[in-house]
């Protein structure tokens, strides 16, 4: 969107002028769309409003010490942290959601900066306000300096930075990649020639150079947005996955200015034959694994299955299965999920989830403030640093986010996913709702999990595995990592539940009116426009209202 015009008319503030023209003929449909042309300066307005969670504790000891009257939100939200039962995870939940807002605003700024439309942006915002109870500034309500790493931030927003427009950062081995080095330049102080460098470092404490080289005299006399160069890499062959940092520097000839900046990748083996062969049964709906592992042979049925059984939903089959000594890997993925979209039947027996995005929670709309990842032997072929990051981005992208807070036996998830603590003020002034809402904020979120079920093992991913079909170098390297965890000695569950207390909470929830999300974050959801219709809000409301 920042390197158009074709989404302005949306805002019908042209005159005289056809903006937009469809038709469908004969079963042939068509839509032209003018381009309008730039004839003033042209910023980004309110980009990068994307929320963290609230140090709460330290706020309140803050307000107390300076004397300052304490805003009704700072014991809202201890009250919501108790209420669901997060007080021993809310410390890592806090890193992982901040985590999340400066992965966000590092991809949202260099979109603005790589733009050849734009001449600015306008960032909201510079502080929190103690009148608004999401945390989403550089600065505290105090206008104090928050954890934020300057010189990290001022590697993407200097006056003059460097960016590599890079459409994704998961690769399988020996991929060639296309990367256009582009320039984004308004510093004064800064011009004449200098040397371009680079660098692909394995990370971790021992890194180890794969390649690196300068190219010589690059003039920064101009001032603006430039294509420097362009860099075609052709990644190396790897025997196991590798996390690596690829980072781009222009170094004046006499040293007297350094403008560096950098981006992590992925890179895994793409291997497929080297998946240990599996005595298993498949039902899955939209995922079919013959395509990139044909060594997989399922027999069986749900039914008669297996002594592993992959599935993507619940039944009384399944839970049979496990109660009977049986492995299910369930790769969660139902219809109703995405009844937004496409109306669907309700699950019978239901595990509760939402429809989620890689994308941060702006202003109040969404459901993602981040990640965090418990130890844990699933992930020992994908590499992590215990928080998610753009590794993750195709498997958490339309993917069914599981809502554990009312489970019924106490679960740590592998992976733990963070929500807002906010509530929709658009509803909430809407339908007179209060302001704590813990059926929409703060919940227990789940993107993989696994349960001890009567003499069976259960490991539950609501990821969206669909890349399979289409080698996808994420939900491939992702299936491979955690299939080799469950056909080994260390898949032992901590957590228990017997079948009949799984199946009783299956069936209960299944019968339950579900809990859907408010206006704004249904167009978060649905990412399809880049601002909402009159339309939309009618439906928004309506779907609802349904039930």
């Amino acid at each position: 969107m920042f390197n158009n015009t074709y989404n302005w008319y949306i805002y019908g503030s042209a005159k005289g002028v056809t903006l937009v023209k469809e038709e469908e003929k004969s079963g042939c449909s068509y839509k032209i769309t003018r381009a309008l042309p730039a004839q003033h300066p042209i910023l980004a307005h309110e980009i990068c409003h994307y929320i963290a969670l609230h140090d709460v504790k330290f706020l309140d000891e803050k307000f107390k010490r300076i004397g300052a009257k304490k805003p009704w939100w700072v014991d809202e939200l201890k009250k919501l942290i108790k209420l669901k039962g997060l007080e021993k995870d809310y410390p890592r939940m806090l890193s992982a959601s901040k985590r999340f807002q400066f992965l966000s605003w590092k991809l949202g700024i260099e979109g603005v900066r790589r733009s050849s439309l734009l001449n600015g942006f306008h960032f909201l915002q510079l502080s929190d306000t103690e009148r608004y109870e999401n945390s989403n500034g550089l600065l505290d309500c105090f206008d104090d300096r928050k954890e934020v790493d300057e010189k990290e931030f001022l590697n993407f927003n200097a006056d003059t930075v460097i960016l590599a427009d890079l459409p994704r950062r998961t690769y399988f081995e020996s991929e060639s990649v296309v990367i256009p080095v582009i320039l984004s330049h308004f510093s004064p102080q800064i011009s004449g020639n200098a040397n371009f460098s680079f660098s692909l470092k394995s990370q971790g404490d021992s890194a180890v150079s794969v390649v690196s080289d300068t190219f010589e005299k690059i003039n920064l006399d101009h001032r603006g947005r430039q294509e420097v160069c362009r860099m075609e890499l052709n990644l190396p062959q790897v025997d196991k996955p590798k996390a690596l940092t690829l980072t781009f520097k222009l170094t004046a000839d006499d040293d007297s200015y350094v403008v560096e900046n950098s981006w992590d990748i992925w890179l895994y083996p793409n291997r497929p034959e080297q998946l240990p062969a599996l005595d298993c049964t498949i039902v899955l709906d939209e995922i079919d694994l013959r395509l990139r592992y044909p060594r997989i042979i399922s027999k069986g049925t749900v039914e008669k299955p297996q002594q592993l059984l992959i599935v993507n939903r619940f039944s009384k089959a399944v839970i049979r299965h496990l109660e009977n000594g049986g492995d299910v890997l369930m790769l969660y993925r139902v219809p109703e999920t995405r009844s937004l979209r496409v109306s669907s039947q309700k699950e019978k027996y239901y595990l509760p989830a939402t429809w989620d995005r890689f994308k941060g929670v702006i202003w109040d709309r969404g459901t993602n403030c981040g990640a965090f990842i418990r130890n844990n032997n699933a992930l020992d072929c994908f590499p992590n640093d215990s928080f998610v990051d753009l590794q993750f981005h195709a498997l958490i992208d339309d993917c069914d986010k599981i809502v554990l807070d009312d489970f019924p036996c106490q679960v740590e998830p592998i992976i733990q996913g963070v929500d807002k603590a906010v509530r929709d003020r658009f509803d909430v002034y809407t339908y007179k709702l209060s302001e704590l809402q813990p059926d929409w904020t703060m919940r227990k979120f789940a993107y993989m999990f696994e349960l001890k079920v009567g003499k069976g093992r259960l490991l539950v991913s609501g990821f969206n595995f669909t890349g399979l079909n289409t080698n996808q170098p994420e939900a491939c390297a992702m299936f491979e990592s955690v299939v080799r965890y469950i056909c080994s000695d260390s898949f032992q569950p901590k957590s228990v539940i017997s079948g009949e207390d799984i199946e009783s909470y299956l069936l209960r929830k299944g019968k339950e009116p579900r809990i859907k999300e408010r206006k704004m974050t249904q167009f978060w959801q649905l990412d399809d426009i880049p601002l909402e219709s009159s339309q939309y809000w009618k439906d928004a409301e309506r779907y609802i209202e349904q039930g």
